[in-house]
């Protein structure tokens, strides 16, 4: 009789069966709940109503997913507990925000995409690690126009007593119309002599700057070109720091902070750390994970990955950020300024 209807047969010995010998049997493979009890759900719901859910192995590698979707509804403190012990990238704090919590910023790089066509990710990790140099070569061809006439009044008079300071009473050809007319106001029209008046009128025409410049000041130009380029590679990484963080928020909130912890090792060191909080996704991120991989064994556990970030990299899209052609100008002119008096 048993052979034939093997369901009766099982429902017998089920009626039979105490809970935790069915427990056992379950832990032992032998027992299936969605035969029974038609899904897991409801099987774990009867066990908590005879408060033996914790007889439950939740590290059983056959359970835990489905085990911690339960959780999630009717235990979610247990459910994070479990959740954030596996995946060792989180932490949460005392109101329960979840973080990630990582050595460094640039572990954030592994969210985004590694492939020829996009851009790479090893570039992703220094940007975010500020272990950049950008140097563009021939970022401009006319420092007058690019340098000059974009800086600051500040640095704009830093420059006119740069000159006055380095051609102060020397004689100057006047090569140009208005050099010409500063050396005839000046009483003698064969040479200028460079005052403070004289700076501020060469400054202000861009073919006596230019004769100046290339005839009497052979460290100006280069320096002038070295502030342009330094300005134009800043603003650059910047625009590019500014379009990762965009993208990464798909899977975290904001731009993140460093913070000091004592060294594990070393008495009285200290440590940085950065954390950053975890989008408002992360819920449906983990259980999207841990609902595709209740049939893939132990590769879809938690702990095969131990990191939130690298799950999110293995079954996620990963992001892309777009390179600009070139930076945005207001930004250029802005780094200019800063590091003026670095050159000048």
């Amino acid at each position: 009789m048993c052979e034939r209807e093997q369901f009766f047969c099982s429902l017998f010995v089920f009626i039979n069966m105490g809970f935790e010998d069915i427990i056992d049997q379950f832990h032992e493979g032998e027992f299936d709940p969605e035969l029974y009890f038609g899904d897991y759900d409801t099987f774990f719901s009867i066990l908590e109503k005879r408060k033996l859910m914790d007889r439950l192995d939740i590290e059983d590698s056959d359970i835990q997913n489905r085990l911690l979707l339960w959780l999630h509804k009717k235990n979610p403190s247990k459910f994070y507990q479990f959740v954030l012990d596996k995946l060792t990238d989180l932490e949460m704090d005392k109101d329960g925000k979840i973080y990630l919590e990582l050595a460094d910023k640039s572990e954030l790089s592994e969210f985004f995409c590694d492939s020829r066509r996009d851009y790479p990710r090893t570039s992703v990790e220094d940007i975010l690690n500020g272990n950049t140099d950008y140097w563009f070569d021939n970022t401009t061809d006319d420092v007058y126009r690019d340098v000059v006439t974009r800086i600051s009044p500040q640095n704009e008079k830093i420059l006119r007593e740069y000159i006055f300071k380095k051609l102060v009473n020397q004689q100057i050809d006047p090569e140009t119309d208005e050099l010409q007319e500063i050396a005839e106001e000046q009483g003698h029209p064969e040479y200028v002599l460079i005052d403070s008046e004289a700076s501020n009128r060469i400054i202000n025409d861009e073919d006596s700057f230019n004769f100046i410049m290339n005839n009497y000041l052979p460290d100006l130009e280069s320096n002038l070109y070295s502030i342009h380029s330094n300005a134009y590679g800043s603003a650059y990484e910047s625009e590019m720091y500014n379009n990762i963080f965009n993208a990464l928020q798909e899977y975290v909130d904001g731009y993140g902070e460093y913070y000091s912890v004592p060294h594990r090792f070393k008495k009285d060191i200290m440590t940085q750390r950065f954390r950053i909080p975890v989008a408002s996704n992360f819920n449906s991120n983990v259980l999207d994970y841990l609902d595709s991989g209740k049939e893939w064994g132990t590769r879809g556990l938690l702990e095969y990955w131990g990191s939130y970030i690298k799950i999110i990299a293995d079954d996620f899209d990963c992001l892309k950020v777009d390179a600009p052609d070139y930076p945005d100008y207001s930004k250029v002119d802005e780094y200019m300024n800063e590091i003026f008096t670095d050159y000048i």
